[in-house]
């Protein structure tokens, strides 16, 4: 993990400061440069904005080229594990907070992953893949959950709108679990879920996965 890696730079660039999040996007690509390895992102909506580097860079052709090569390089973290063929037999299966019943467990689409990246089957596979869980959709479909990264600091009551449809459908379902893989719908859920619905654990998969292996 190279020392000298920083920010995707997304918030820059999502509050129209372009030279800064350039700054950020060289930055990152050379730091990775000094070897030919996976750049696995935990994060859709780093991975979102790392994808977007060869747009940012494209005034330079030096720098798209090296972008293009960095891009090539990406994976993420999802679809990433799902092609690891031998880790489902290693996950040992979890343990029901209810007995005689499977975890009832709920996947948050992260909208940069949906929208920007059309990634939402390899999550869902990823999961089912872990033993005694029950995949619960909800019943209006993927919803956001209304954090949109600066969208939630400038627009907070029109945000919390948005999450509470959000928590509606997350009622009706009883879920026990939900999981993400976006940083800012982590702690929009987190934060939103921990006053009425402490029961409900929220969790990024590579840590339900890391809970399931022996």
């Amino acid at each position: 993990m190279p020392n000298t890696q920083a920010c995707c730079g997304l918030a820059f660039h999502a509050a129209g400061h372009s030279l800064d999040a350039i700054e950020l996007a060289k930055k990152n690509i050379t730091a990775f440069s000094d070897r030919d390895l996976p750049i696995l992102t935990s994060c859709a909506s780093c991975y979102a904005h790392l994808r977007n580097y060869p747009n940012l860079l494209a005034a330079d052709r030096q720098w798209r080229s090296r972008a293009d090569a960095f891009v090539g390089r990406l994976q993420e973290f999802n679809t990433y594990f799902l092609s690891r063929t031998d880790l489902p037999a290693q996950l040992t299966g979890m343990t029901p907070s209810a007995p005689g019943r499977a975890e009832r467990l709920v996947y948050h689409d992260p909208c940069h992953l949906r929208f920007h990246c059309k990634i939402t089957l390899a999550p869902r596979k990823l999961l089912t893949g872990i033993p005694g869980i029950e995949l619960c959709e909800l019943a209006g479909g993927p919803k956001c959950c209304g954090q949109g990264g600066l969208f939630g600091l400038l627009h907070p009551e029109l945000s919390q709108s948005i999450f509470i449809q959000l928590k509606a459908d997350l009622d009706t379902i009883k879920a026990d679990v939900v999981v993400t893989t976006c940083s800012g719908c982590l702690l929009k859920l987190r934060k939103g879920l921990a006053d009425e619905q402490p029961l409900i654990k929220v969790t990024h998969p590579a840590l339900l996965i890391a809970a399931n292996l022996p």
